[in-house]
């Protein structure tokens, strides 16, 4: 069975070309702790049974053997990775196939010394992920529900995030709302057109017109080929921490749509 890989801004840190590899040191992601949240309601004693939630940051101990013949080259890519001050997007393949990404940046400084007679090279650092989690790199879809409820598997190590939900009202100008069943997140949007698809971007607070005919590639397409929707942006609502989707002991999610029609985009999150 072959072992999880790395890659980093698409190059792969396991070089196919055998110019790089990573070495047995390198680790799987480590998760932030789980904490319990402490909430105070005004004028009351107790404790709020609130679920533990995790915090910090996912880290990622990574070693790569840089053979002598290939240095230049491994050094400058090894260069752009760790010089830069901006955030890289890290793909993690597991050893099932599955395909997860996260926004990473180097948090530590970076090692670097011989191996061996033939001028092979070992460098190491660590990245951590700074949303503490990894999702899946494909989204799945949530085909059109319309007032009404539908659950359909979630299949994922903690919950999923909808990234992108589509809606469309049933009266012109009316409010959408979009609900997780199983836990509490939310999404309202008013002044909806009735005859075209609106998609929201629920982590980038963003509203597109969907062109006729695109509904369901909506959540996946290039924002910037879809006009900004401004009537409806005042009046968007969601949830803190964007529309998750919780999980049914059976693994399934349920979401409720009343108002109109929604089509959901969701990744899963480890």
């Amino acid at each position: 069975m072959p072992n999880d890989t790395y890659s980093i801004d698409g190059v792969p840190l396991d070089d196919p070309a055998g110019r790089w590899l990573l070495t047995a040191k390198t680790e799987l992601p480590q998760w932030g702790s789980m904490v319990s949240p402490s909430v105070k309601v005004p004028r009351y004693d107790g404790v709020l049974a609130l679920a533990p939630m995790a915090a910090g940051v996912s880290t990622v101990k990574l070693e790569l053997l840089i053979l002598a013949a290939h240095q230049t080259a491994g050094l400058r890519i090894l260069r752009r990775i760790t010089g830069a001050r901006s955030l890289h997007t890290m793909g993690w393949t597991r050893r099932d196939g599955e395909e997860l990404e996260a926004q990473v940046r180097v948090s530590s400084s970076v090692s670097a010394k011989p191996k061996g007679v033939d001028g092979d090279l070992l460098v190491s650092f660590t990245v951590e992920a700074v949303a503490g989690e990894w999702r899946r790199k494909t989204p799945e879809r949530v085909d059109a529900v319309t007032n009404g409820r539908k659950s359909f598997p979630v299949v994922s190590g903690k919950d999923a995030i909808a990234t992108h939900i589509a809606v469309k009202a049933d009266t012109d100008g009316g409010t959408v709302v979009v609900r997780d069943i199983i836990g509490d997140s939310s999404l309202s949007v008013g002044r909806v057109p009735s005859q075209q698809w609106l998609v929201i971007d629920t982590e980038g607070w963003d509203v597109r017109s969907v062109p006729a005919g695109r509904e369901l590639t909506a959540g996946v397409d290039d924002p910037t080929t879809m006009p900004v929707y401004q009537r409806a942006t005042p009046t968007l609502s969601i949830s803190p921490g964007g529309f998750r989707l919780t999980q049914r002991e059976n693994g399934d999610g349920v979401i409720e749509v009343n108002g109109g029609t929604a089509i959901l985009w969701w990744k899963g999150a480890y």
